[in-house]
């Protein structure tokens, strides 16, 4: 793999607080990607970050709980007017984030095992976002609302 970081929020790591492991994560793909990243400034109670990798033109944050998961994927293209997106997945909804000023669409699938997976797609730009995962929608509703752009708390 070429130039990739990976670090986790594992029992062999010895971390301190989630909360600054986080926070490493979206200053990582800042400085790696040179974006302004996106973080998501609301998760449900007991979800955690869990671990960070980032690859020379995307990162990924992912979150979990004890019956979900979260992935928060974002990136850069040179030519914002060819980002595409394909999917199986259908619109069931839409969102207004007051941070982006955007609605936001919302899409679901039902995966073979039954679960449902949601998701939304942000592009500012030439960076775009992802957030991905098996959750309740009205929690994801709420953590799509949350979105906004990284703030450095230092």
């Amino acid at each position: 793999l070429d130039n990739v970081v990976v670090f986790n929020n594992s029992e062999d790591n010895l971390i301190v607080d989630g909360k600054d492991e986080e926070k490493s994560a979206y200053e990582k793909i800042e400085e790696e990607l040179k974006i302004k990243a996106l973080e998501l400034s609301y998760l449900p109670e007991g979800m955690i970050f869990s671990k960070c990798e980032i690859w020379k033109r995307a990162g990924l944050i992912e979150f979990v709980s004890e019956t979900d998961k979260l992935v928060l994927y974002q990136g850069i293209n040179d030519k914002p007017t060819s980002i595409g997106y394909v999917s199986d997945m259908r619109k069931s909804g839409t969102v207004y984030n007051e941070f982006l000023n955007q609605d936001i669409s919302i899409y679901q699938k039902t995966l073979e095992d039954g679960e449902i997976e949601i998701s939304v797609r942000i592009i500012i730009g030439n960076q775009y976002c992802l957030l991905y995962g098996i959750i309740d929608e009205d929690l994801f509703k709420n953590i799509v609302c949350g979105i906004k752009l990284y703030e450095s708390k230092s």
